[in-house]
């Protein structure tokens, strides 16, 4: 008896990320692309008519990202997920906690294959597990951590805190060889005026310049 390839939909905003996930998944000979989206509206769509296997997953898209179509579509209607992410402690804890699979931007062929494989493994397993209660558990978590856009996340202890920048006075770094370096916020913040400032200025300068040598 032949297997049926597994049917994979890409769903990611950036035509290159798309590409480069319909480049390698066009290697595997068990696997066949059933469509592309571009935004999170498309994917729902696509995933109600076309019911893949696999659905790749991007989480930062316009309108509808990653989290609300899975939402949209039902955690209960879902294919497996691997997300697709580019570095973002918010969305990678998450996966983490949940025990999903997911790439980092830009992906890697190596993680790639090895992530996959893992997926064909766990579709094949007997019983299947639960796609519905790991999205619906993922989904949970996301709500509680509830990490508003413009808060900074910052690992302390294995764990990432989410603070109000406005709430931040002091940055302190090192670099590789050890070298400590200190940010007063509200030093960096007058320097960021001021640069925006003088570019403006520079800009309003450049056209002034231009106007009168016509």
């Amino acid at each position: 008896m032949i297997e049926q390839p597994m049917r994979v939909l890409v769903i990611d905003d950036e035509a290159l990320a798309r590409q480069r996930l319909c480049s390698l998944l066009a290697r595997v000979p068990d696997v066949e692309v059933v469509g592309e989206c571009q935004n999170g509206l498309e994917a729902v769509a696509a995933i109600r008519a076309h019911q893949p296997d696999l659905v790749f997953l991007d989480v930062q898209m316009p309108e509808l990202d990653g989290f609300d179509v899975i939402t949209e579509v039902g955690t209960d209607k879902m294919p497996p997920v691997i997300f697709v992410t580019a570095f973002d402690d918010y969305a990678v804890s998450a996966f983490e906690f949940g025990a999903f699979d997911y790439l980092l931007k830009p992906v890697d062929h190596v993680r790639f294959h090895q992530t996959l494989d893992r997926a064909k493994k766990r579709l094949k397993e007997s019983p299947a597990p639960s796609v519905s209660t790991q999205l619906s558990a993922l989904l949970k978590y996301v709500g509680q951590l509830d990490a508003p856009k413009n808060r900074i996340g910052v690992k302390v202890n294995g764990k990432i805190l989410f603070l109000d920048p406005d709430e931040i006075y002091w940055i302190q770094a090192r670099d590789d060889l050890g070298w400590r370096r200190d940010f007063p916020i509200t030093d960096s913040c007058a320097f960021t005026a001021r640069r925006s400032s003088t570019r403006r200025r520079s800009a309003k300068r450049s056209r002034s310049t231009r106007a009168t040598s016509y």
